[in-house]
């Protein structure tokens, strides 16, 4: 199966796809370096994101103020998806040694994109059934 790859706004809560599909991957990683290709969000913290049946990675350009790389550095949307629930329940993120791309604002804006339902995330992540969420009757 090809992939499909598109550019996704960080300004926006929760983010939202800018782009079309059907263009490769480095002409799409070029647009959201370079930015003025991209009409509307020239200022905008982009990031593209990789569908392969779903999504299935994401690659930050370093094209931010809080990142230090010059190319696309890629990450698996799984861990993405870990970190996101770690983020959203405050599970000891800050012990971790994540590199800057990853800020809590803008893995939390990303919760869209990677399916995350802030109600039942942690009990599907987990493998366990979602609590009732109905009052038992009186």
């Amino acid at each position: 199966m090809s992939s499909t790859y598109k550019l996704v706004c960080l300004n926006h809560d929760p983010a939202i796809v800018i782009t079309d599909p059907g263009r490769p991957r480095d002409e799409i990683a070029a647009d959201a370096i370079d930015r003025r290709g991209v009409e509307g969000h020239e200022q905008c913290d982009l990031l593209i994101v990789g569908y392969s049946g779903g999504l299935t990675e994401i690659g930050c350009t370093g094209a931010v103020s809080h990142c230090f790389h010059r190319i696309a550095i890629w990450v698996d949307a799984s861990w993405l998806r870990l970190l996101h629930v770690a983020h959203a329940h405050d599970i000891g993120v800050s012990q971790l040694r994540l590199p800057g791309c990853w800020t809590r604002q803008r893995v939390l804006r990303l919760g869209a994109l990677l399916g995350m339902d802030p109600v039942s995330t942690t009990y599907r992540l987990l493998g366990m059934p979602r609590p009732e969420t109905t009052p038992p009757p009186a």
